[in-house]
């Protein structure tokens, strides 16, 4: 089932950054081609419990290099503030798109941008052209499932109970 991704970055200084896409209805958002992020709890390897408070690792994306891509170098060379929306889209049942998920990230800063090329003499890796992974650390953090209205909210500042 093909599912697509498209982020909305704005900087404290920079303002909105401008993407690639072109598609009616997304025009200059960013398309990204894979997600990774992952927030733990430390435990203690011989009984398993916790042993300190969460941690958010980097949520890091994967797009093409576009007209975006210096300005995000700058964001990170610079440690600019920003916030970021990240929104999934799916195939529904009925054969349309829909959205389903959001990310939300508050006072957030890259915290890593590096571009690559998939091997190129892949057939496979005819699709992808010249790459980057950016990586995100932020303040806030939404995750919405959208068909439901589901939220929820974590700011590494504020102690849980």
């Amino acid at each position: 089932m093909a599912m697509t991704i498209y982020m909305k970055v704005t900087g404290k200084n920079q303002g909105e950054i401008q993407g690639d896409c072109t598609q009616q209805g997304r025009e200059n958002l960013i398309i990204c081609y894979q997600m990774d992020h992952a927030v733990e709890i430390p435990k203690d390897t011989h009984t398993g419990l916790p042993t300190g408070q969460r941690i958010h690792l980097p949520l890091k994306l994967v797009t093409n290099m576009g007209k975006h891509t210096p300005k995000l170098f700058q964001a990170c060379c610079s440690g600019e503030h920003l916030d970021a929306e990240i929104t999934f889209y799916r195939i529904s049942e009925k054969g349309q798109e829909e959205k389903y998920f959001t990310i939300k990230l508050k006072e957030a800063i890259i915290v890593n941008c590096r571009e690559f090329f998939p091997y190129t003499f892949l057939e496979e890796n005819k699709p992808f052209k010249h790459m980057q992974e950016i990586a995100f650390t932020y303040e806030d953090i939404v995750w919405t499932y959208t068909p439901d209205g589901i939220e929820a909210e974590d700011n590494w500042k504020a102690p849980k109970a």
